[in-house]
C-alpha cells in the first residue's frame, strides 16, 4: 500500500504583525487545510484560494507571535 505525504507549504515564521501566509497547492474544501503554530493546530484563520490550482491564502484571526513557526498543510 502506498501513503502518500500531504502537500506542505512552510515553514513560515511569524513576525508578530503577519496574519496571511500563502499555500501553493489546491484545496477542495476548507476542512481539508490544516494549520499549526509552533506544533498546536488552530482554527483561528479564514482561506482564500479554494478549489484554485495555484492555492490561496491562510489568514490568521491574530498574527502569529514573532518566531513562531507556521505550517499549513492538506490533509484530505
Amino acid at each position: 500500500m502506498t501513503v502518500s505525504i500531504p502537500d506542505t507549504q512552510g515553514p513560515n515564521i511569524g513576525d508578530g504583525t503577519t496574519i496571511s501566509f500563502p499555500y501553493n497547492f489546491r484545496v477542495l474544501d476548507a476542512s481539508h487545510l490544516v494549520v499549526s503554530v509552533e506544533g498546536v493546530f488552530t482554527t483561528a484563520y479564514s482561506m482564500t484560494g479554494i478549489g484554485e490550482d495555484s492555492g490561496g491564502r491562510d489568514n490568521f484571526n491574530t498574527a502569529p507571535a514573532s518566531g513562531a513557526e507556521v505550517l499549513l498543510y492538506r490533509t484530505v
